[in-house]
């Protein structure tokens, strides 16, 4: 059976428009509400020291780069991990 073609509907381009009025209500200001100064853009954010996994990795793909410079850094990323389990490993028993 041959597919009935459907006639297309037609959607409405104009919309009625609504007048609305809103009534403004008075606002109080609150402690809340009052702009807090930041002190942010003037001092410097702390950076939190590397972890023991982060030096590692960073240092062993470094290692990886002269060693094996054909390689792409996410094949490095991968052995510098592995690595890191091995060391892991041995470190615990």
């Amino acid at each position: 059976m041959p597919p009935k073609n459907k006639p297309a509907k037609e959607k409405s381009v104009t919309k009625p428009e609504k007048s609305v009025t809103k009534k403004s209500k008075s606002i109080k200001k609150t402690e809340k509400s009052t702009p807090k100064t930041d002190n942010s853009k003037t001092q410097e954010k702390t950076k939190r020291p590397l972890t023991a996994y982060q030096i590692f990795m960073k240092e062993e793909i470094e290692k990886l780069k002269t060693t094996q410079p054909t390689l792409e850094h996410k094949e490095r990323f991968s052995m510098a991990a592995q690595k890191w389990s091995e060391q892991k490993k041995i470190n615990s028993k």
